[in-house]
């Protein structure tokens, strides 16, 4: 594989190239593969170096970022020769950020949420509870409950709608998964069910499950207004099932929001993140950036494809 970096001093695609920081993950892999550069500093840009490197990375791509700390084994390296020697993919460029983007000021004015854990019950899979709403009315809202009242959920809500991850004790932000949850019976007998994290857990004299698999159902949706209360579109982040019970998130549309993916992180994973980093050298220094930032995924792939190349 080629070495996989390019420097430039001019902009090579004029106004096609965004700057980093205005860039998602996925917008980021999608703009490398297409041959698009990223603006690094003024008019330094960096791009893939040929055709080869763009094509693995659409392998990668294709592939998820799961499969980007997943052990190399041999037929996934015989895939990623294979791609190699392949045009690269097309992909759809995804929309960028304003420019202008850090200047905003947004405040976040409605929640509404549905079949979500730690603010609902779960009711029945044909009879969801009411919706959750909370209407913020001023600039600064406390919430005061006693333990296990709903304010780390109602926390949890807004930061899922926004970067797909929830705060966790002790340990690090993370997405919502499926877990196993046992339900017993008269004849002291159990059965094993997935639950999702974000699923209110049934009652059982309401629904008994009768799959392998609880069903989803939970979606939250944000409204926020700007600085001269103009109020933007509500953006919203969902999770159901497939047929064959696995999770399915369809995540938001967050242009209308116009501000920098990292934005997004700062005041809500941020924190959780803090505590649990710890520097003691230039990599560890390296690598706590890019959790901060949310490019750790991409750390994840460049080791990858070099055990993929050595193997």
């Amino acid at each position: 594989m080629s070495q996989a970096k390019q420097w430039t001093n001019e902009n090579m695609d004029g106004s096609n190239a965004r700057a980093l920081h205005l860039h998602t993950i996925d917008s980021l892999v999608a703009d490398l593969i297409a041959g698009t550069p990223v603006l690094i500093e003024g008019a330094r840009t960096f791009s893939l170096p040929d055709a080869a490197t763009r094509s693995a990375l659409g392998w990668y791509q294709n592939r998820g970022p799961a499969a980007w700390t997943a052990d190399v084994r041999s037929p996934h390296a015989e895939e990623l020769v294979e791609a190699i020697s392949q045009p690269p993919p097309a992909v759809k460029a995804l929309p960028s950020r304003p420019a202008n983007a850090n200047n905003r000021r947004l405040r976040l004015k409605r929640v509404e949420a549905h079949r979500f854990a730690g603010l609902h019950k779960f009711g029945t899979p044909d009879a969801a509870p009411e919706n959750y709403v909370h209407e913020f009315s001023c600039p600064i809202t406390l919430f005061e409950g006693r333990n296990g009242s709903g304010k780390t959920s109602l926390l949890n809500a807004v930061i899922w709608t926004l970067t797909g991850q929830m705060l966790r004790p002790q340990r690090e932000p993370e997405s919502p998964e499926d877990f196993d949850c046992w339900i017993g019976n008269a004849e002291d007998e159990r059965t094993t069910h997935k639950l999702s994290s974000l699923t209110p857990m049934p009652f059982l004299d309401q629904y008994r499950p009768d799959k392998d698999w609880v069903p989803a159902d939970t979606w939250v949706e944000l409204t926020f207004v700007e600085d001269g209360g103009v109020k933007l579109p509500p953006i919203r982040r969902s999770m159901t099932r497939s047929l064959q019970g696995k999770l399915k998130e369809l995540p938001p549309d967050l242009t209308p929001l116009g501000v920098d993916p990292i934005a997004l992180r700062i005041g809500t994973v941020m924190p959780g993140l803090l505590p649990l980093i710890q520097l003691g050298s230039e990599s560890e220094l390296g690598r706590a950036v890019s959790e901060l930032t949310g490019l750790s995924a991409l750390v994840d792939l460049a080791a990858h494809s070099r055990r993929a190349k050595t193997k």
